[in-house]
């Protein structure tokens, strides 16, 4: 398991919402690389059902936006140095 321990509980209630909702899934958590940094991926996956209406299988795509989240947590912080240099 690669999920971040702090996204854990997170990404169990959103696959068991999923699941019982017969929905796609649609999550972006942290995830644990190999080489132990952190990272992100975006999660999307609809439920393939069997003849009585289960969860058979998922069909789906992981993607690393690892770049995009740090680029976000970037201007974030840029943001609120600006406010505090207005505030001055």
């Amino acid at each position: 398991d690669h999920v971040a321990e702090q996204d854990r509980a997170k990404v169990q209630h959103a696959i068991d919402q999923a699941i019982l909702q017969r929905e796609p899934l649609k999550i972006e958590h942290r995830t644990r690389h190999a080489d132990g940094t952190t990272g992100w991926l975006s999660i999307r996956a609809v439920p393939v059902l069997s003849d009585t209406g289960e969860v058979r299988e998922w069909f789906g795509m992981a993607s690393d936006i690892t770049q995009r989240k740090e680029a976000e947590e970037q201007l974030l912080h840029s943001a609120q140095m600006l406010r505090v240099a207005s505030e001055i």
